[in-house]
């Protein structure tokens, strides 16, 4: 699935001069060049693996996997720098292959956060 992102803080790009948030789970860049991209959350392991993977356009641009034996939570974190051209996307999908953990990912602020910022 794709993430949905419920929540934008900490805005500097009040003018959507670089790119817009279509308020779920999809940014539209605006202005061509390099961006960082950074995302961090947590994900639960039953027995088996899954993994967050970063998308830019219909590609995967970046893949986070764990394999865990047991049951626990397990942390991904992501960094790339990729150059995105006006009208790309980026969005990020959670893959957890045990569906019957009521958990996948953890929505809470303090454990799933996507950020992007323009390089210059």
């Amino acid at each position: 699935e794709f993430m949905g992102f419920n929540a934008e803080r900490f805005n500097t790009d009040t003018s959507g001069d670089y790119f817009r948030w279509d308020g779920s789970s999809t940014i539209t860049f605006t202005q061509p060049g390099y961006y960082r991209v950074d995302m961090r959350t947590i994900t639960y392991n039953s027995g088996d693996g899954n993994h967050v993977e970063t998308w830019k356009n219909d590609g995967r641009l970046h893949l986070s996997h764990a394999m865990v034996a047991g049951t626990s939570w397990r942390r991904h974190a992501t960094s790339v720098v990729s150059y995105f051209d006006e009208g790309d996307t980026l969005r990020v999908r959670v893959y957890c292959r045990n569906t019957s953990s009521p958990w996948c990912y953890h929505s809470g602020p303090d454990y799933t956060a996507l950020t992007v910022q323009y390089m210059r």
